[in-house]
């Protein structure tokens, strides 16, 4: 269905009533240094072990929740653990059709890459998409060689 978890989205669903015109989102785990990615898995240890948990709760659900926000035209997502199928990306892409700027950076495990067939689908429902970027262990890039034809 349409309708959008309220409860463990982290407060994503009070954020939608109180502004569901958003274009603009980034939600960074704590640690990320977007100049550095390759220096996060160092930052993951040296940050607040309580801020940590917090971020690796959050996960495809709470991608998905945002859905609801219909004029979303630019979204960050990095750092963020919890993030393993990438099935919220796809909900995100069919419904928020103005989607331009999409970048995602050390989403899911370090060590493998889940959400390929997932990011596939994603883009094919961004239509509307200019910008795409997205910042990968350097093993993981083989694998999008097939997106650039």
């Amino acid at each position: 269905g349409d309708s959008l978890p309220r409860e463990g989205t982290s407060g994503l669903g009070t954020l939608l009533a109180g502004c569901p015109c958003l274009e603009v989102l980034e939600i960074t785990g704590p640690g990320f240094i977007s100049a550095l990615p390759r220096l996060e898995p160092c930052a993951r240890v040296c940050v607040d072990q309580r801020t940590c948990v917090n971020a690796r709760g959050v996960g495809d659900a709470h991608v998905a929740a945002l859905r609801g926000f219909r004029g979303l035209r630019r979204l960050t997502l990095a750092g963020l653990p919890g993030v393993l199928k990438g099935t919220g990306l796809v909900q995100v892409a069919e419904h928020c059709r103005d989607l331009q700027a999409l970048s995602l950076a050390n989403l899911g495990s370090l060590k493998t890459w889940n959400y390929s067939a997932a990011l596939l689908d994603t883009l094919r429902n961004c239509t509307q998409l200019t910008q795409l970027r997205s910042q990968l262990q350097m093993r993981t890039c083989s694998q999008l060689a097939y997106l650039v034809k």
